[in-house]
């Protein structure tokens, strides 16, 4: 399980989707992943933010970074998402 952080589903809460979609964490290329709209998937992680469910997370992500930490953090770039490995401890960006 990927821990997502309060910065993380606050941001995620406002995005639209339509209905029937969900916002995921999920595989888009060989050893890549991002952000995307799509059904939710048997076995995703569901993270849910004051009630409501804010992004799905595709199973093998979540498995393979098991204890892990989805945050947002500002650059001079802007704002960006990184997961940080609990056995690095270094952000790797998203």
């Amino acid at each position: 399980m990927i821990m997502v952080t309060q910065a993380v589903k606050a941001m995620f809460e406002s995005v639209q989707r339509p209905s029937g979609q969900v916002l995921r964490l999920d595989v888009v290329g060989p050893q890549e992943f991002g952000l995307t709209l799509g059904e939710p998937q048997p076995g995703d992680q569901v993270v849910v933010h004051e009630g409501r469910a804010v992004i799905h997370i595709a199973a093998e992500i979540s498995q393979a970074a098991d204890g892990a930490t989805l945050d947002q953090i500002d650059t001079p770039q802007g704002s960006t998402l990184v997961i940080t490995s609990p056995l690095e401890g270094e952000p790797a960006p998203l």
